[in-house]
């Protein structure tokens, strides 16, 4: 057992609110935001990571990144395993088997509810994410989701799916805490 759940969703979708309230009781479990360890590695603001960093110098330094996290388990990953429609799972399959969770959390919402989060926090100033429209958030949750469902199998990983949609939390947050119970045994 590798003592890593991945957590993973597109922008906005509610992963780190989800992980707050799950982990605030269990502060054995390590817990850490990739894009921001990506970021602080990269020496730049997670959410300009893909539009301005080289893809080989983006996979180098992710490959570092994940490195790093294996000293932190117990551990609680949110981070973006799969970020645009163009990745595939045979480029991602390598970084992930650095890390090989122990099972991979896709948080899934409705299209419109991601869209309007994204919208309502880059107009707070809380983060500066791309705004796409509802379809292509849409078909990145669909493509991520089977990107997801296949690692998991290369990897003999668990796949869970948590619709985060209002009404939900409660149950979201309960299963999350089943799952630290998992890494900690």
């Amino acid at each position: 057992m590798s003592k890593l759940i991945a957590v993973t969703g597109v922008t906005a979708v509610g992963k780190d609110y989800l992980l707050d309230r799950s982990l605030a009781q269990m502060p054995h479990i390590n817990r850490r935001n990739f894009g921001c360890e990506l970021g602080e590695h990269l020496g730049i603001d997670k959410d300009s990571i893909i539009a301005t960093v080289d893809r080989s110098k983006l996979r180098r330094a992710t490959e570092e990144v994940s490195m790093k996290m294996a000293d932190l388990r117990p551990l609680f990953l949110s981070s973006h395993v799969v970020q645009t429609l163009d990745d595939t799972a045979d480029e991602i399959l390598p970084v992930e088997s650095i890390m090989h969770a122990d099972s991979y959390v896709v948080v899934v919402a409705p299209p419109e509810l991601i869209y309007e989060r994204v919208q309502k926090r880059n107009e707070l100033g809380k983060r500066t994410s791309e705004v796409t429209s509802i379809d292509q958030i849409g078909r990145l949750q669909k493509h991520q989701l089977s990107v997801v469902g296949y690692i998991c199998g290369a990897l003999c990983s668990q796949l869970v799916v948590l619709e985060n949609i209002p009404g939900n939390t409660r149950d979201n947050i309960e299963r999350l805490r089943e799952i630290a119970t998992t890494i900690t045994e």
